[in-house]
């Protein structure tokens, strides 16, 4: 797929200005996920520049993303970009402290994507899978945060990689999701929600 010049600015902006986004080859790597299991719905947790959000929407037409972004600074930018884009009417920014909102009532996702606070990923991932269906996919970026390589850590990054690592036991245990780590980058778990007890899946109700 060609890029749009709106996300080539959002991309450029952010190498500039040394602010962490997604790596191509992980994004490359969602993008595949989406088209393979029909994603639509989309909430992404950390929205930076809205690189992220522009590129997910972009895969299709029918494609909607709801993006929460906390830092005001973050938000004012990433909506430029946004506005500035070809899909922008199909991306909703929240500005506001993820674990404070709430979605709409009845809503449901197809995908939730967490590219936000390392140290707070059981929160979230806790507080949003309730809104996927049966089949939902959960995507959680840097889940192997510098290979996890306690001697390339200074102290103050110490406690974050023992955080990250009783979240993967977690995130991989989990009984209600299919789960798995990818050697990605700095390393993606993805998830597939479980059927319900009769054994539906999202793939076979549509």
């Amino acid at each position: 797929m060609k890029e749009s010049a709106p996300w080539l600015d959002a991309r450029d902006f952010a190498e500039k200005k040394g602010i962490p986004i997604i790596a191509d080859e992980s994004v490359r790597h969602i993008e595949g996920l989406i088209r393979e299991h029909g994603l639509r719905n989309i909430l992404e947790i950390g929205t930076a520049v809205g690189y992220s959000a522009i590129r997910l929407a972009s895969v299709s037409s029918e494609i909607r993303v709801t993006t929460l972004e906390r830092n005001p600074r973050m938000a004012l930018k990433a909506r430029e970009f946004i506005s500035a884009s070809a899909c922008a009417e199909r991306i909703t920014l929240v500005e506001t402290e993820a674990l404070r909102w709430s979605p709409p009532a009845g809503a449901t996702f197809d995908m939730l994507f967490i590219d936000a606070a390392k140290s707070r990923y059981k929160a979230f991932f806790d507080r949003f899978t309730p809104y996927l269906g049966p089949g939902g996919v959960v995507i959680i970026d840097n889940v192997l945060f510098r290979g996890l390589d306690e001697t390339a850590l200074n102290r103050r990054q110490k406690p974050l990689v023992k955080k990250i690592e009783r979240f993967n036991r977690y995130f991989l245990a989990h009984e209600d999701f299919d789960s798995e780590i990818l050697a990605v980058d700095d390393g993606l778990g993805i998830a597939v929600k479980k059927g319900d007890a009769d054994g539906d899946s999202r793939e076979n109700r549509t």
